[in-house]
């Protein structure tokens, strides 16, 4: 699972729903091969559900809150499959088509991994308008998170996957991209990547509250997150307020004094908090769990990365 979205409204939520698989098993998603499967979802209480994907079946049944869970043994790689959820006459069902086993990566941190193929404005690719020409390889898959985050948990994120094309490339993570492309035709099977990044958030913001109360040495990091989140009620008028009193001070010959971070969507007027939550599916990123922070901008397998830069 992923904790990077909101659901739309009450009335989507998984608990009034019928049969609901999260967007994370979409069509075109990659399942890591070699490596128990797990597919859950949600559906009515008590509600028996069938999972089937190649020549596997499994029957899980829903808990008082609608929450199943089914587990399908380790598939080689290989594909295309299509996933099918049944909860039967009173739940439906639901295909997940082109469904293919293979490696997933997880690539997060901050500017210099979020980078798209297209580049940013002012700093260019080298090369991009061809590199995003040719993106057409069939055996890479990604999925982008938007720049989207809660300070609580949550069930689903606000994205699909995709087969990788100019259109669905171009705003995708340079490095993510170029790195699924060279790992896939390696290992000759289907390599899907996770692009999670967001330039500009400090490191702690991508570590849950539980880490960070394991340790008593991180106690200021924890009162830092409460209060930047307190303070971010205000945070539009306060980015308002220092352009025009920094308009000031270089108006008058001066320099304008540092300020406090605010994220950089802040900037165009809409509210965010920064922290963003993570939380992998043993489904899809079992090659991508969380470790040491690396200090250089790379991807690396079972490993969770962090550009050295704390700057956007």
């Amino acid at each position: 699972m992923l904790y990077t979205a909101l659901l739309a409204a009450t009335a989507t939520s998984p608990a009034a729903a019928q049969l609901k698989l999260p967007r994370l098993f979409s069509d075109h998603s990659v399942l890591q091969r070699d490596r128990p499967l797990h597919v859950w979802g949600w559906a009515r209480a008590d509600a028996n559900v069938a999972v089937s994907l190649h020549n596997q079946r499994v029957v899980a049944v829903a808990d008082r809150l609608g929450r199943w869970n089914a587990w399908l043994k380790p598939e080689a790689a290989g594909g295309p499959y299509v996933l099918v959820v049944d909860g039967g006459t009173a739940e439906g069902k639901v295909q997940v088509q082109d469904v293919m086993l293979g490696d997933v990566w997880f690539a997060s941190g901050q500017s210099n991994m979020e980078f798209p193929l297209k580049g940013f404005d002012g700093a260019p690719l080298k090369n991009a308008a061809a590199e995003i020409a040719a993106a057409t390889d069939p055996q890479v898959r990604l999925l982008r998170i938007e720049h989207k985050s809660s300070s609580i948990p949550l069930r689903d994120i606000d994205a699909n996957w995709t087969t990788t094309t100019p259109a669905t490339a171009i705003d995708f993570s340079a490095i993510g991209y170029f790195f699924a492309r060279e790992i896939a035709a390696r290992e000759h099977v289907t390599v899907g990547v996770i692009d999670s990044t967001w330039g500009g958030t400090p490191a702690d913001s991508w570590v849950s509250t539980d880490a960070l109360a394991s340790d008593a040495a991180l106690a200021p990091a924890v009162d830092a997150r409460a209060r930047f989140q307190q303070d971010q009620t205000d945070a539009d008028l306060a980015t308002i307020a220092e352009a025009r009193e920094d308009a000031a001070i270089v108006a008058s010959g001066g320099k304008p004094p540092p300020h406090p971070w605010h994220p950089p969507r802040m900037r165009t007027g809409r509210h965010r908090c920064t922290t963003q939550w993570l939380r992998r599916s043993p489904a899809t990123a079992s090659r991508a769990s969380s470790g040491t922070r690396a200090r250089r901008t790379a991807m690396s397998r079972g490993r969770h990365i962090m550009p050295t830069s704390s700057e956007d």
